[in-house]
């Protein structure tokens, strides 16, 4: 999907978009629940 940071998801959101595919990046991620928290702009 090509999202791979919490940059990349604020700019979707302030272009507008409420929603987003997140896929890729979380599974090729050593931790997917640390992947989703630094996209949510937290820490690891």
């Amino acid at each position: 999907s090509g999202i791979r940071t919490a940059e990349d998801l604020r700019g979707l959101r302030d272009a507008g978009y409420d929603a987003v595919l997140v896929g890729e990046s979380l599974m090729r991620a050593d931790s997917p629940e640390d992947a989703v928290r630094l996209l949510l702009g937290g820490r690891p």
